[in-house]
């Protein structure tokens, strides 16, 4: 360069020095002082190809592609055989997207110089992007032959090769090219790709792997061996190369979702919230990245946070079918279910056979007792599923959704175990194993106090604390030591305050990933882990499917089994689960020697008057109750309920469903079967003490079919309202008749439609046998063990300690009968030997 400069200030008008000297200086990056000299250059020899070419080259350069095409253009104007200025016209005009120019450039090339290979190779990719194979292919096998080693047509090839549906045939290529150029990046790189698409981890990783040692910084890789490991599933896996290329592109879009969704995966939901907000800071569009803050949301609980990015994700991407069934599903949770229907038939117009929009939608059908409608799209989901088995696929429907939609226990445990393979699939690269075996030495040598932690997202004012909400307090602490584990918010009841004051340990792990978690638990030398949620809302089986604990317990929430290996036990009795039941169980059943609901014997009811007219009840009318939800009514049941209501003048129904739709349909339903609408009265929620009250003021509950009342149940028989069941064929429709026969009102249980309805039309009929009933009921409260909580506890206890036996012995999990009943009722606390002790209450908020 100097010595240009040199001839440039003996030769101040030379333009072939100007020329030369622009070249050099736009090599070294100084683009400024080039442009200068060739446009000097041009000024002097206006009629120059060569310096309109080189100007051309130095805007193509600096991404001026307009300007550089009309340089080039003026070069072949004055050299119209100028065969490198037509092979840089047609590089601009690819870069233009203007096709048809390149095409006509790279054709004049070939037809001057049939090997000119560059030209070849961009008219094979030229002619892929017209959709002409053929014509492609014959002028990247020429290339190829032209130069076996040129990286371009190889890769451009293989692309195209893919693009055909020939990717056997690209990754041959692509193999071979590698024999002549070894551990070359780019080749590696695109048969990385072409294995990811073929779903082989294993080489693409490899691929992937290989060339990022020749090229670390290339963010492509660090991208694509990302995302080909969460692909996998191997979060923890991926996550080091999110970060090595964040640390080179921190706003890069793709990469801080992908960075979200990995935190969020592994559980870690409020850590996923910063990479999702980054990614759409930088990219205001990026309508999944608002599904997935969207989802973070949801899973913290914070509803109207979720249902705005779901509603930005589709404002942004109207026919984007993942936030549409997300938004539908928020909606449906929290109670906008004309707007929720409306979003699940926006999703399934798009995808008809979406397995989790189909189920989910069916879900809030049932909800709103639109009967017909959830009959079509269950068969619709009963071909799915029978699919997916068929295929040996991943089923897209939960054990609890399965439960609800199909009354076949052999069926419901095909989804539980297969559903749990997603389970064990979201964790099986978190590489956590925990050492049961140096705990088990030491608990050898110290059985007691045995530690027992309690899992659930329902430490609130739900149902399932209204049953447990004393277990805690009537553990033995001589023998036990409690901790609870919470997923849930608090919501500051009197129900988490006493679960709080009650536990030895309390941890709200609401925020914490599931390796946390677990390790947590672990740690805590928690020596049976109870579940008491299973697949049901809040649950994160994810922790159980870690085995932070030795033994792993099954209780409440799901009334099936979770499949698979998650749990070694789980709590039931000879009702809900008979004998000839337990294949259709992964846990080996714990039978409880009276029933498996545990209930609180000191629920309160409030003291606030109560008459009928408060609750548009009639005065002097028989009044039938049922408070389960809405989705446990079917058109079996409902038309026998009718039936009733016929055969018993002056009777009306008393249910609760809500603000879901179901109240007009089932009055629609009632009318179309000759029966009043004014003859169902619809109740609304109301705080569990002044619900008790109000139950008062009905004769008779009825329970359901398929899915049956469970706390329902107790409630009503608490409240001292006889309840009628019939036993289904499952753990679902046989909790009733469980919890009837341990307060002993077996007459109430039936087996077939028929005798239920003579039943509650007999009751109904008869004034003294009701007296008689309701004194029965008043009596056994007292004597029989249903609100025994003391009772229940004991024999609770006694199954902790037959399975921590079994454990420490080394045997394997068997089955638990705890026939024989060393628990006698119990009136009063104070009869417990071991009372809770205060002093050993830690609570941690997490």
């Amino acid at each position: 360069m100097e010595l240009y400069s040199q001839a440039l200030e003996i030769q101040p008008d030379n333009a072939d020095i100007m020329n030369m000297l622009s070249c050099i200086l736009h090599e070294t990056g100084n683009h400024d002082a080039s442009m200068e000299l060739i446009k000097k250059a041009i000024d002097i020899n206006p009629v120059s190809p060569m310096y309109r070419n080189n100007l051309g080259n130095f805007l193509f350069s600096m991404e001026k592609y307009c300007e550089a095409l009309e340089a080039f253009k003026k070069a072949i104007e004055l050299k119209p055989s100028f065969i490198d200025a037509h092979y840089n016209l047609g590089l601009t005009a690819m870069k233009l997207g203007e096709n048809n120019l390149a095409l006509k450039s790279f054709q004049l090339c070939v037809k001057k110089n049939p090997d000119f290979c560059d030209a070849r190779t961009n008219l094979g990719t030229i002619y892929m992007g017209m959709g002409k194979p053929q014509k492609a292919f014959q002028h990247f096998k020429k290339a190829i032959e032209l130069n076996p080693l040129d990286l371009a047509t190889n890769v451009n090839f293989s692309i195209a090769l893919e693009k055909d549906g020939k990717r056997d045939h690209a990754k041959k290529l692509l193999e071979n090219a590698l024999t002549f150029l070894p551990d070359h990046p780019e080749i590696l790189f695109n048969l990385g790709n072409l294995y990811q698409k073929d779903e082989n981890i294993e080489k693409a990783v490899l691929c992937f792997t290989k060339a990022l040692e020749k090229a670390p910084g290339d963010t492509r890789i660090l991208y694509n061996i990302g995302t080909t490991l969460m692909e996998a599933r191997d979060r923890k896996g991926a996550m080091p190369y999110f970060q090595k290329l964040l640390a080179i592109l921190p706003d890069d879009p793709r990469a801080n979702n992908n960075m979200g969704l990995i935190h969020y995966h592994i559980g870690e939901y409020c850590k996923s919230m910063p990479f999702f907000e980054r990614a759409i800071k930088n990219r205001p569009n990026f309508f999944k990245a608002y599904n997935n803050l969207g989802l973070s949301y949801k899973s913290l609980g914070k509803m109207d946070e979720a249902l705005e990015n779901f509603k930005e994700a589709t404002k942004i991407s109207p026919d984007f079918v993942e936030a549409l069934h997300n938004l539908a599903e928020s909606e449906r949770e929290v109670g906008e279910y004309d707007s929720s229907a409306k979003h699940f038939r926006r999703a399934l117009d798009l995808q008809p056979d979406l397995a989790v929009a189909n189920t989910r939608y069916a879900y809030l059908l049932k909800w709103q007792c639109n009967w017909n409608e959830f009959s079509r799209i269950s068969k619709k989901m009963d071909a799915i599923i029978e699919g997916q088995l068929a295929k040996g696929d991943l089923v897209g429907e939960t054990p609890f959704m399965n439960i609800i939609r199909v009354p076949d226990p052999v069926m419901n445990k095909k989804i539980a175990d297969s559903f749990t393979l997603i389970t064990l699939d979201n964790v099986k690269h978190l590489d956590i194993k925990f050492d049961h075996h140096k705990r088990k030495k030491n608990g050898q040598k110290r059985q007691y106090p045995i530690t027992i932690g309690y899992l659930s997202a329902n430490f609130k004012d739900h149902p399932m604390a209204h049953l447990l909400a004393d277990l805690f307090k009537f553990h033995n602490r001589n023998q036990f030591r409690i901790n609870a584990y919470s997923l849930g918010e608090d919501d500051k009841s009197p129900y988490r305050k006493r679960f709080m004051e009650h536990a030895d340990i309390f941890r709200d792990i609401r925020h914490l990933s599931y390796s946390e978690a677990s390790s947590l638990i672990y740690d805590d030398e928690v020596d049976i882990l109870v579940d008491l949620m299973g697949y049901t809302q809040g649950g994160r089986l994810e922790i159980a499917a870690l085995r932070p604990a030795p033994l792993q317990v099954r209780y409440m929430g799901l009334a099936g089994t979770t499949g698979g290996n998650l749990f070694d036990y789980i709590i039931v009795d000879e009702i809900v689960v008979p004998r000839d039941q337990e294949e259709n169980y992964a846990e080996k059943p714990i039978y409880m020697p009276h029933t498996y609901q545990i209930n609180d014997r000191n629920k309160v009811i409030s003291d606030k008057p109560v008459n009928r007219k408060m609750f548009n009840l009639p005065e002097n009318s028989f009044v039938f109750c049922s408070f389960n939800q809405p989705y446990k009514i079917d058109p079996e049941i409902f038309s026998t309920w009718l039936n009733i209501l016929r055969e018993v003048e002056n009777s009306v129904l008393w249910l609760m469903p809500g603000k879901t739709g179901a109240g007009e349909n089932l009055a629609q339903y009632a009318e179309k079967h000759g029966i009043d609408r004014d003859r169902l009265v619809f109740a609304t929620k109301y705080p569990l003490d002044e619900h008790l009250a109000r139950l008062k003021l009905a004769d008779l509950a009825l329970d359901t079919l398929e899915i049956g009342g469970a706390a329902t149940t107790s409630d009503a028989l608490y409240a001292g309202i006889p309840v009628i069941t019939i036993t289904g064929n499952r753990f679902a429709s046989r909790m009733s008749a469980s919890i009837l026969t341990a307060i002993g009102l077996e007459e109430l249980v039936t087996d077939n439609l028929d005798s239920y309805c003579d039943i509650a039309i007999k009751i109904a009929k008869n004034k003294d046998y009701m007296r008689s009933l309701k004194n029965k009921l008043k009596n056994n409260t007292h004597k029989e063990p249903l609100f025994d909580t003391l009772g229940f506890t004991l024999n609770l206890e006694r199954a902790y300690i037959k399975i921590f036996e079994r454990y420490l012995s080394g045997k394997t999990p068997e089955l638990i009968d705890l026939k024989e009943d060393m628990c006698k009722l119990h009136t009063s606390p104070a009869l417990f030997p071991h009372q809770y002790d205060s002093s050993i209450n830690h609570i941690e908020m997490m």
